[in-house]
């Protein structure tokens, strides 16, 4: 069995097809910069919970936050799940921050800094890209069924990616240079899975459990999927429309908007 890696995960972000984000054609800031509320349809959510509408893409589930506010902080907590002999059942997961510049907010100034994790653990199995500056594997190396811990942190002129095994007690930080003017826009949780593969899995299946999500705006308010800002839900069909069939799809977010898991649709 092939045991992906994130060098060839962050490699196709890099060539704008999909991976880390799921979709084709389309990176993390892609889909984040489509999750407005113009372009989104309602989603059903539980009684006694605010509607979250959605965005839905081909091979990506997650959440991403929006509404008109700057972030400069996403951070979220993984189990690294095995990976299972059918390829269509695997999926890779990711944490975003995405954005433009501060005075050209165009689709030709898109920045993006994410860290990607791939099941079945080991080296080159966490890395992070950043769009436009720099991007690699960390040293990490961590076991089936560890529980990673991954933050990205935005500071004009750098970002700064961490991953913590927190199950062998080791750490790594990485800080990439930035320019000045760009601003996070979005921040992102999901996972992917190869879109264009059809699982032969007979019921739905955990993909990743989202631990511990928080988010930071870029005026220093602390918060999770539930707000204070908008938060948008991405749902992964076959054709990335409404219409297409289910494949890959979150749950609603528990623990006042800390948690949510990724399942993969049969």
């Amino acid at each position: 069995m092939h045991r992906p890696t994130t060098l060839a995960f962050l490699a196709a972000v890099t060539a704008g097809g999909l991976a880390v984000a799921g979709a084709t054609g389309a990176t993390p800031a892609a889909l984040a910069a489509t999750a407005t509320p113009a372009a989104l349809a309602a989603t059903a959510t539980p009684a006694g919970h605010p509607a979250i509408r959605a965005s839905y893409t081909r091979g990506s589930a997650g959440y991403v936050t929006g509404g008109g506010w700057r972030f400069r902080y996403v951070g979220a907590s993984l189990k690294i799940p095995a990976c299972r002999a059918d390829p269509a059942s695997n999926a890779g997961a990711a944490i975003s921050l995405s954005g433009d510049t501060r005075y050209l907010p165009s689709i030709h100034t898109r920045y993006l800094a994410s860290i990607a994790v791939v099941c079945g653990g080991g080296a080159h199995s966490v890395g992070y890209f950043g769009r436009r500056f720099g991007s690699g594997a960390f040293r990490l190396s961590p076991d089936v069924g560890d529980v990673l811990t991954i933050r990205i942190y935005h500071q004009a002129g750098h970002d700064y990616f961490t991953a913590t095994d927190t199950t062998a007690g080791t750490t790594q930080p990485v800080a990439v240079a930035t320019p000045a003017v760009v601003v996070y826009r979005h921040a992102t949780l999901l996972a992917s899975i190869h879109a264009t593969r059809r699982s032969v899995a007979a019921s739905d299946l955990r993909l990743w459990e989202f631990r511990n999500t928080s988010v930071t705006s870029a005026s220093g308010k602390h918060g999770t999927l539930s707000g204070p800002w908008a938060t948008y839900q991405l749902i992964g069909t076959a054709d990335g429309t409404a219409a297409g069939r289910l494949t890959i799809s979150a749950s609603y977010p528990s623990g006042n908007g800390r948690q949510f898991s990724v399942w993969l649709r049969h």
